[in-house]
């Protein structure tokens, strides 16, 4: 019987002994120091007295070490303002960006607006211009436009241009277009030009021939700070000249260089030096180089035809004159 219960006591004590070895939960614990650039994992066992081994695979690191930030780029805009980025180095390192993170505008491409024209060069002008927005990124165009410089002549209280206008833009940039066709030309209801008889060596004494859709354009055919005289304003110019009957010899180009013979009554005592640069008839053919040289104003006569100033070769006149629409003639400029 004594036998029996000690087998029992001996059995109790190693079910006991034996509760007490449970295995072993492995918890995350930090980071041996660094060697060779690297740490490994390190694990602490739970609970105390617990059998079993770590994970073989434990986690390896490089060195954590103090990062370097690095400017990166720019942040979204918000409300107009754009702050400094910046990216960590090496990889894995702690720490923060600078708190006072440099701001600026936001940056935006510039809207580039026509501002002015250069400095006259060699009878050229550059058109030049402003962007739209303080602070924006772009450059103009590279194909900046150019006119004739506009030399200026005062008759009585008006300025004019001394010559014909020569330019293929509108006031605020857009091109008008040159028509060459006959064809096209006749069916025209918009602005167009062209040199006479398609010829660019015409262009360099006459300038160009426009329509009257050109002149009325709302863009504007007159660079800034000049206008399309007003059939009222040709006038003025002509009364101030001594009347239609005479107030054309007192315009045109003296001599026969340009005009045909006779030229009469040519002195150019005015200065405004008018030439016989023809015209373009709305059928699309050419006419009069040489004998007349015919200017559009700004006035309509009707819904079909506007008016004019026209000199001849064979007379002193500076005839008022209304031809249609889609007929080509020279153009000056008067200042606003």
């Amino acid at each position: 019987m004594k036998k029996l219960n000690l087998i029992t006591t001996l059995l109790a004590l190693l079910i006991v002994l034996m509760g007490c070895k449970k295995e072993c939960t492995f918890v995350y614990s930090g980071w041996t120091s660094c060697s060779n650039n690297i740490q490994t994992r390190t694990y602490t066992s739970s609970p105390s007295g617990c059998t079993g081994t770590p994970p073989a695979d434990s986690l390896q690191r490089q060195c954590i070490t103090s990062c370097v930030f690095v400017y990166s780029s720019w942040s979204l805009c918000s409300n107009n303002i754009q702050t400094r980025t910046y990216t960590s180095s090496p990889s894995g390192c702690t720490g923060t960006p600078p708190a006072d993170s440099i701001q600026r505008q936001c940056i935006t491409p510039c809207v580039f607006v026509y501002s002015s024209w250069s400095v006259c060069s060699n009878n050229i002008q550059t058109r030049t211009y402003t962007s739209g927005q303080s602070g924006c990124t772009g450059t103009p165009p590279p194909d900046s436009i150019q006119r004739s410089c506009i030399m200026l002549i005062t008759i009585g209280n008006q300025t004019w241009s001394s010559k014909n206008l020569d330019i293929a833009t509108y006031r605020n940039g857009d091109p008008i277009p040159e028509v060459q066709d006959k064809t096209a030309w006749a069916n025209l209801n918009t602005g167009a030009w062209c040199y006479y008889a398609n010829n660019t060596s015409n262009g360099i004494i006459y300038g160009k021939l426009y329509n009257w859709y050109a002149v009325n354009d709302p863009r504007g055919l007159a660079p800034i700070g000049f206008h399309i005289p007003s059939d009222s304003e040709w006038t003025t110019l002509t009364t101030y000249l001594g009347g239609e009957p005479t107030a054309g010899g007192k315009m045109k180009e003296a001599g026969t260089s340009h005009w045909a013979s006779p030229n009469t009554g040519a002195t150019n005592s005015s200065g405004f030096t008018g030439l016989p640069g023809g015209k373009r008839i709305y059928n699309g053919d050419f006419s009069d180089i040489g004998a007349f040289g015919s200017w559009w104003s700004s006035s309509e006569s009707n819904s079909y035809y506007a008016w004019s100033r026209r000199l001849d070769f064979i007379n002193g006149n500076a005839l008022r004159a209304d031809y249609t629409k889609e007929d080509g003639l020279s153009v000056r400029c008067i200042k606003d």
